[in-house]
């Protein structure tokens, strides 16, 4: 059996320029190939963070921000600053690309039809996907369909070669092959599988069902959404979890939890949440919940008067993944806006009922539709603090002006102030980057 891919990149090298490793041996056999995809430490340990530590849910106290790294203050407080921007936020889902992009070259040098063929194959395409979506999110303009073939995209690499450096087309190019590559993968892969850290077509799914989301093809996720259900999912209800573990939230077992339908954090020991423990959930959004809200107390601890720490993951780290309680609510906001009053709120009731303390939940009744989507986006950003979701939401229901949101952030002193689409909303590319390869700027 060859050696896997030991990769590492130099702090001072652009992904698309340094190969991993130098001296690593090609992997070759099937084996290897599973080896690669199955390093959850890279492939699912990796999220991009900025986006939380920009978007409203947190806030910092001076004490805190003064401790944290300079590219998180700047993220924290909207600075446009390509110096210091986050080594990882850019670099793991490049890197995480080029180890799909491995897998798929060398696959193609392998004449089998065998079941493990396939979901590697699926697999890899699911994992380069899903990396260019976190990329896309933070290093992109939002989506928008009238320009979608003018804003500028990412570099998105197709094969393993590093000689070959892609530019940066244009979103549409970029969105179309994602979602490519989705279905490609949602073709390949077993419907469900063991462990939740590996792909599979409910996984791929629920991707469909993010990207179409962001594209404001509302259509097109709530098809994805409805399939997912009728797949078979089942919500926890949170009367029958106990508030007195540190996280109560995350279970025994790595695949214990029926709502994962797949697993991916926070980068380890680097999100501003895990700072000295100086960083609580935004006061507003915590008063938000109902004192019979079971989630007001598996969510939060109180560390001080009124300031709560987030407890709530549903994995011992930072959990970021697809889950069935998000599948709900994007179903949910899909009937709301095609006029579906009735279908939407029975859809939002039958998780909230599951969060709510026995015999206290009263079923919302139907209002207008206004009003009927702007309760079920509240209710999505209290199920769904922390996940990684947030800057996405803020992006693509700006352009709504009565969906808009004003963040506003008082720091040393000095306020703070990110209006509804401004370009910050969308993350310099990093210095290195830029010093190696000749691709274009996002506009600041």
């Amino acid at each position: 059996m060859a050696i896997a891919i030991v990769a590492f990149f130099s702090c001072n090298d652009g992904f698309l320029e340094t190969k991993p490793d130098k001296a690593l041996l090609v992997p070759e056999t099937l084996e290897d190939f599973e080896y690669l995809l199955n390093n959850i430490a890279l492939m699912n340990n990796r999220s991009p963070y900025l986006q939380e530590v920009a978007a409203d849910d947190y806030f910092t106290t001076d004490a805190g921000f003064s401790r944290i790294e300079q590219y998180l203050q700047d993220a924290y407080i909207w600075v446009p600053n390509e110096h210091t921007i986050s080594f990882e936020d850019w670099t793991a889902p490049y890197l995480q690309i080029f180890y799909a992009n491995t897998v798929l070259d060398g696959l193609e040098k392998i004449d089998s039809n065998l079941e493990k063929y396939n979901k590697l194959k699926g697999g890899a395409l699911f994992f380069r996907a899903m990396a260019m979506y976190s990329l896309l999110q933070e290093f992109a303009e939002p989506y928008n369909e009238d320009r979608a073939d003018e804003i500028l995209g990412l570099p998105y690499p197709l094969d393993s070669d590093v000689n070959k450096r892609p530019e940066r087309s244009t979103l549409r190019k970029c969105y179309t092959q994602m979602i490519q590559d989705i279905k490609a993968a949602e073709s390949l892969l077993p419907l469900k599988v063991a462990f939740p850290s590996e792909p599979s077509g409910m996984a791929a799914k629920a991707l469909l069902m993010r990207v179409y989301l962001v594209m404001a093809n509302y259509d097109k996720a709530e098809t994805y959404a409805e399939n997912i259900l009728a797949a078979g999912t089942s919500l926890m209800d949170y009367n029958d979890i106990s508030a007195t573990p540190s996280k109560p939230l995350v279970p025994s077992e790595f695949n214990g939890n029926p709502e994962v339908i797949f697993y991916t954090t926070f980068c380890a020991n680097t999100y501003i949440l895990n700072i000295y423990g100086l960083t609580f959930v935004d006061t507003l959004l915590y008063a938000s919940y109902d004192d019979h809200d079971l989630r007001k107390s598996l969510f939060f601890k109180n560390k001080n008067e009124n300031q709560y720490n987030f407890r709530g993951s549903y994995t011992i780290g930072t959990f970021t993944g697809l889950a069935v309680d998000e599948v709900y609510l994007v179903g949910a906001e899909c009937r709301a806006r095609r006029g579906d009053r009735e279908g939407a709120l029975e859809m939002l009731n039958a998780l909230l009922e599951k969060r709510w303390k026995k015999g206290t939940f009263e079923p919302m009744e139907v209002v207008d539709s206004e009003s009927v989507l702007k309760i079920i986006l509240i209710e999505r950003r209290k199920e769904l603090v922390s996940r990684g979701v947030r800057w996405s939401d803020l992006r693509r229901l700006n352009p709504e002006e009565a969906l808009q949101t004003t963040i506003e952030k008082r720091m040393t002193g000095e306020n703070y102030v990110l209006p509804p689409n401004d370009k910050r909303y969308t993350f310099p590319l990093p210095e290195d980057e830029l010093s190696v390869n000749d691709i274009e700027q996002n506009p600041q």
